[in-house]
């Protein structure tokens, strides 16, 4: 959001960015909750959407609270190395039943182009006993 007209509690009308009524503007951006006044105009900045959009979805279970350290230590080094980057998003959540939930979304790569960055972790959760599919990998 670059700009917004606002009509505020007192019935004033005012144009809300980051130079002209500044607070405003942040509390309108998230901090207010809906009770700043209401929001008649904006001003928005778009970009263009890459070509190719999806997602990855697994649920792997780890046997033993070792074996659940060791695929927590996997997992962000993994995101590090191969995930934080303008393509990836979302999440991975690590349960505390020794699941790691990942739900994550992919834009400006083809479906075989993100399967390609993935099956090197898949394939390291897949060669050991310790771990399982919760739930199959979606892709």
């Amino acid at each position: 959001m670059l700009e917004a007209e606002i009509v505020t509690a007192d019935g004033m009308v005012r144009i809300a960015n980051a130079c002209t009524n500044p607070d405003l503007f942040w509390g309108i951006k998230g901090g207010g909750g809906g009770s700043l006044g209401v929001i008649t105009r904006l001003t928005l900045r778009t970009r263009e959407l890459p070509e190719f959009f999806g997602a990855v979805a697994a649920s792997i279970k780890a046997s033993s609270d070792d074996a659940y350290r060791a695929l927590i230590a996997r997992a962000v080094s993994f995101y590090q190395s191969n995930l934080f980057n303008p393509h990836w998003g979302e999440q991975m959540i690590f349960r505390t039943d020794n699941t790691l939930r990942i739900s994550m979304v992919f834009q400006g790569l083809t479906q075989p182009e993100a399967d390609a960055v993935w099956a090197p972790f898949f394939n390291w959760v897949r060669a050991r006993k310790e771990y399982s599919f919760a739930s199959p990998v979606r892709t």
